[in-house]
């Protein structure tokens, strides 16, 4: 389960993730946020925060390769704008991570990320 809060005029959002984390749940949540708003509010953030804290158990189905393809393609169509500099708003987004308090899923997403 998760919820989000957008602070956009200080250029803040938070995803929270709590019970399950099943499969790509992070990175559809983020579609739909991204996709949500405009283009000028996409490249006002200037951090994100995904707080896994309450995370009691994940599952890594549906977490290969080819799905990170189809993500990253449909993200980059969502931000991607000819007076926008993609690169330049992605180096300088700041991602910080609060890890589950479980040990095993912290193992679990650790390995998430390197796989990607």
């Amino acid at each position: 389960m998760n919820e989000y809060k957008a602070l956009l005029d200080e250029g803040v959002v938070i995803f929270r993730f709590f019970d399950e984390y099943v499969a790509d749940e992070g990175d559809q949540l983020l579609l739909r946020f991204i996709k949500s708003l405009t283009i000028d509010e996409i490249y006002s953030m200037k951090i994100m925060i995904w707080d896994l804290s309450d995370v009691t158990s994940m599952t890594l189905h549906d977490t290969d390769g080819a799905r990170m393809a189809n993500f990253n393609k449909q993200m980059m169509s969502a931000i991607e704008h000819p007076e926008k500099d993609v690169v330049a708003f992605l180096s300088n987004l700041v991602l910080y991570y609060v890890k589950p308090k479980n040990k095993q899923n912290t193992n679990k997403l650790f390995n998430l990320f390197i796989s990607s």
